[in-house]
This record gives C-alpha cells, structure tokens and sequence, in this order.
C-alpha cells in the first residue's frame, strides 16, 4: 500500500495488533499509535521495551488471543 493509503486504514482502525515473534523494526507500530490506535503487541522483550505501559501485550504463539477473544 502506499503511504497515503495506510494512513487512511490507520486513522479507521481503533487498534493495531502486531504479534511479532522477533524483534522487529516497528516503524507500522509507530505510524499507528501516532494516528490513535490502541496497541496489542507481541509479547517481546524489545517491544516492551519500546512502548512499556502504551501498550497490551500478547503471546504471539496463541493464536486464539489474536482472534479477538481476551487478550489480557
């Protein structure tokens, strides 16, 4: 997609899940907290470290946790 139009899909969305399994760059986790999204994350150490109490964290191993069951 082009910039302009993830933006649009951003600035819709009420949350942006990313169940990464590894340490990622997270440029796309960045666009969508800078446009609103509420953050479900992958259960890493790096992006605990990023974003801390900004966000809900997840395993990304279980996969019913990111099929919008309870995620905590």
């Amino acid at each position: 997609m082009s910039p302009e139009e993830l933006s649009h899909w951003y600035a819709r969305a009420a949350i942006y899940a990313f169940p990464a399994r590894y340490e990622p760059f997270g440029l796309s986790v960045l666009e969508a907290a800078l446009s609103g999204c509420a953050l479900v994350l992958g259960d890493i150490p790096r992006l605990r470290e990023m974003w801390g109490d900004a966000a809900v964290f997840a395993n990304p191993d279980v996969a019913r946790r990111w099929r919008g069951r309870s995620i905590v």
